[in-house]
């Protein structure tokens, strides 16, 4: 029987990707405050908690999912299956519609970011993805 005994985490953390208009784009009556809550959530840090990749045009995304999937071109991520395209192609659409990706994660000491995230969930700040 082997046993360990250097230190051993048991940390979980979240990750989410989001799509957003940024305050003079959303259509809530209270979106500077809106925008504010939103960039301290994609600024901060902590122990898992990084700080939010964004990307404002299809040429920024394209490298965040070439980078996020270790892939030389979208074409051999397409291979993967057609759900994999779809996937993309609905991530496009949101970018030429106007809004913002975020990519962030946080770490399970920052929990109540993710319920902070989940509450501002409206047609301006739109979860894509959730793990």
């Amino acid at each position: 029987m082997k046993v360990r005994s250097d230190f051993v985490t048991n940390s979980s953390s979240s990750s989410f990707l989001i799509a957003y208009k940024t305050g003079e784009d959303r259509n809530t009556v209270s979106s500077k405050k809106i925008q504010k809550v939103m960039n301290a959530i994609f600024d901060s840090t902590g122990c898992d908690t990084r700080k939010a990749i964004t990307c404002n045009n299809k040429e920024e995304f394209e490298e965040f999912i070439l980078n996020r999937y270790y892939v030389k071109s979208l074409e051999e991520l397409y291979s993967e299956g057609e759900n994999m395209k779809e996937y993309i192609d609905k991530i496009k659409k949101y970018l030429e519609d106007g809004y913002i990706l975020a990519s962030k994660k946080i770490g399970y000491d920052d929990s109540s970011l993710c319920e902070i995230i989940s509450l501002l969930e409206d047609e301006d700040f739109v979860i894509l993805e959730k793990d």
